[in-house]
């Protein structure tokens, strides 16, 4: 459990070796990990995948640029969303709109239009990857001090970890299934588990201070 005063705060908040002896830290971890899994495996594979679904490069290359474009809008967006409302509602809002995001991508694997398209990349884009601000804002939440950007830097590497076998795994169930549908379940999965772990690693702050 955290506490501002609890273990590892020596008048300069959290240590990094105290933080990782909190469940927060490892549950941040998870959720960063899960972030970049899904965010880069859409940066490396979102314009084959549209391709594979039906569409033209051409349509495929400027629904990537939009994705790009949304994902940019919801961070200048959220934090200051977060800040106002709270962390925990913007962590649902970002879950949510991110699974309808995956779930246009499905639809379009029957329907390929571009409305459906157009669809992933704004829900996606604007709500799901548009979340780290709101995670390195909890972190902070979390663990203030002087300690703050070790902290954040070691976490990184579960976004680096995700990162990496994100796009490798999806090129590998390309290559044996000749389709993305096991890379949509995984990315539905990884956006699943983002919210709630985030969700949780606050609420360990919260019941400390009860």
């Amino acid at each position: 459990a955290l506490s501002p005063n609890g273990a590892g705060d020596n008048g300069y908040g959290f240590t990094l070796g105290a933080a990782m002896r909190t469940p927060a830290w490892w549950l941040l971890l998870l959720a960063v990990s899960m972030m970049g899994f899904t965010s880069m495996t859409m940066v490396v594979h979102q314009t084959r995948l549209s391709m594979d679904l039906g569409f033209s490069l051409g349509t495929a290359s400027f629904f990537f640029g939009l994705t790009g474009l949304t994902r940019a809008v919801g961070q200048l967006t959220w934090g200051s969303l977060s800040d106002r409302f709270g962390r925990n509602p913007i962590f649902v809002a970002v879950t949510v709109l991110g699974l309808l995001g995956i779930a246009c991508l499905f639809q379009a694997r029957h329907t390929p239009d571009t409305l459906y398209l157009g669809g992933f990349a704004v829900l996606f884009g604007f709500g799901y990857m548009g979340l780290s601000p709101v995670y390195a804002s909890t972190v902070a939440d979390l663990f203030p001090g002087r300690h703050l950007g070790k902290i954040l830097s070691t976490l990184d590497i579960g976004f680096g970890t995700g990162a990496s076998a994100g796009p490798w795994l999806a090129g590998y169930f390309f290559d044996r299934s000749g389709n993305y549908t096991w890379t949509l379940w995984l990315l539905t999965t990884c956006v699943v588990v983002t919210g709630p772990a985030m969700f949780a690693a606050i609420r360990q702050r919260h019941a400390t201070a009860r």
